[in-house]
């Protein structure tokens, strides 16, 4: 066998001298300070730098991990703050709460860490009247793995939170008219909207939101409202709930009332700092003027008088004196006035005929004819107030007057000038025997004044919300009105210096319960 021999690192030349062959002791030299400083690169540099990165990305996960825990312990202590409980109280009940959703979401040693303290700081603090400040934070000590061989140990990481509690103060409006009763006059949508109020109010939290109810169809519960606003709206008996799920629709549509009443609920309770309300839901368009003071026919005049027996029906206006209720109020007959309420509302076809409302007692909610002692032989001590009159209140009352029983204009507004009689004794004077361009167009001003006098009002700073329900058999829902009403950004006269709401639509009943989630989504949204 040949092995090979290697060469020497010197050699004689030719001439005798000594030389160095390539390759020898210099290149192995330089061969060794490369793989030194090799040495010396990858562990002063690549060692550290794949270190920095591992430990880097476990910090960089700790602080996501701690962050998210210290959120969500900060907006559940929020929601448990309750308006009934002293400051001291509060501040126990948000501690607890934000430890154990804390612990929930940051596992005791998770990846070896350890949270400063065991616990994270909460304090609640009230800002103003109606708003509590819950503040939340932590800090835990990361260990490092890989930064050690620099003499890095660990490494500690803070995270803060804060959420704000404002006293939320609500009422609910409900249309509970005829529309949305059975069919074929109704679209059956009572039991469906019913679902989703309850459903709605299901969302916010009792003992310290503030919740109330006002239902409306021809007239607006008033004497007492349907659920007057409480904090325990859902541990009270009734809870408010119960009292939606009694809701029977029938009637017409008061909106103008129903707003009022709505507006006057919320003044009541007085919590000026808090974030006022009205959520409006709604699934026709208005059609009844509410006036406790209404102008009576006195002068014959036969036009608005087609209904039999009463096609002929006059007024004696020297015989038409002062009556009086059962109770002893003394009333003009030639001007009705005091507990009394005249709703004029247009009957189920929107066409220039057919009836209109009469006159009403709103504190008992009963038609004048059904009130006993008062009609006698068909008139009312020889005025024009039928058997009927719940029915003939174009026979009974001359004119729609210019503003309603709050105030709010009839005669100019979303609707513009209504129609006026032309001539005879009422010439000028809006009409009560015309139903789209007299009767409802006077309620459309109404409800629309209405709910701008609520937005203007600088003490309460009340937010509408809106929803409607599209589909009613007489007439389809208004969409461009109810974003004026809401002062939605969508509206044409949208006002960004006054409180803007949201309109939520629904174009059948099946979308009634997500139009009410998006209004709830939008008021949690504010009041959290």
């Amino acid at each position: 066998m040949v092995r090979a021999r290697s060469k020497p690192a010197y050699y004689f030349n030719g001439m005798g001298s000594l030389r160095q062959r390539p390759g020898g002791w210099r290149q192995r030299k330089q061969r060794g300070a490369s793989l030194l400083l090799f040495s010396f690169l990858v562990t002063l540099v690549l060692l550290p730098l794949l270190g920095l990165a591992i430990d880097g990305a476990v910090v960089f996960w700790v602080r996501t991990k701690l962050s998210s825990a210290v959120d969500a312990a900060a907006l559940a202590a929020g929601r448990s703050i309750n308006v009934y409980e002293t400051q001291a109280q509060n501040t126990g009940t948000a501690v607890t709460v934000a430890q154990e959703w804390f612990a929930a979401n940051y596992p005791s040693g998770w990846l070896g860490t350890t949270v400063v303290g065991g616990t994270p700081t909460v304090t609640v603090q009230p800002t103003q009247t109606a708003t509590q400040q819950v503040n939340v934070s932590a800090s835990a000590v990361v260990p490092l793995y890989f930064m050690r061989l620099l003499g890095k140990n660990s490494i500690t990481i803070s995270a803060v939170a804060q959420s704000s509690r404002r006293n939320l103060n609500l009422v609910l409006v409900l249309d509970r008219s005829g529309s949305m009763g059975p069919a074929p006059t109704g679209s059956n949508a009572c039991p469906t909207m019913i679902a989703a109020a309850q459903n709605f109010v299901s969302m916010f939290t009792d003992g310290f939101d503030t919740l109330g109810l006002v239902t409306f169809s021809t007239t607006a519960n008033t004497n007492p409202i349907d659920y007057a606003p409480t904090t325990h709206f859902k541990s009270s008996s009734p809870s408010l709930s119960s009292v939606i799920g009694t809701i029977s629709c029938t009637g017409a549509t008061s909106t103008a009332q129903a707003l009022n009443v709505a507006y006057q609920s919320i003044q009541s309770t007085g919590l000026v700092s808090a974030l006022n309300v009205i959520v409006l839901f709604t699934d026709g368009q208005p059609n009844e003027i509410v006036e406790t003071s209404w102008p009576i026919k006195t002068q014959s005049d036969t036009r608005r008088s087609f209904y039999s027996p009463w096609s002929s029906t006059t007024v004696n206006a020297s015989t038409c004196g002062t009556w009086s209720w059962w109770g002893g109020q003394n009333y003009n007959g030639v001007t009705l006035a005091g507990g009394f309420t005249i709703l004029l509302s247009p009957g189920s076809t929107p066409s220039s005929t057919g009836y209109t409302g009469g006159v009403y007692d709103t504190a008992d909610s009963v038609a004048i004819n059904s009130a006993p002692g008062l009609i006698s032989g068909g008139v009312l001590n020889n005025c024009a107030f039928n058997t009927s009159g719940s029915i003939y209140g174009r026979q009974d009352v001359a004119y729609i007057p210019t503003t309603d029983a709050y105030g709010n204009s009839t005669s100019s507004g979303y609707k513009g000038t209504p129609d006026t009689f032309t001539s005879g004794p009422y010439a000028g004077q809006i009409r009560n025997d015309e139903q789209i361009p007299g009767v409802m167009a006077a309620a459309f001003n109404a409800a629309d004044n209405q709910a701008t006098t609520i937005r203007n009002d600088p003490t309460y700073t009340i937010m509408i919300y809106t929803i409607g329900l599209d589909g009613a058999p007489d007439v389809p829902i208004d969409s461009t009105f109810l974003e004026r009403v809401a002062n939605d950004p969508r509206s044409p006269i949208y006002d960004s210096t006054k409180p803007a709401g949201f309109y939520a639509y629904a174009a059948n009943p099946s979308a009634l319960n997500q139009a009410f989630y998006q209004v709830a989504s939008q008021v949690l949204r504010l009041s959290r």
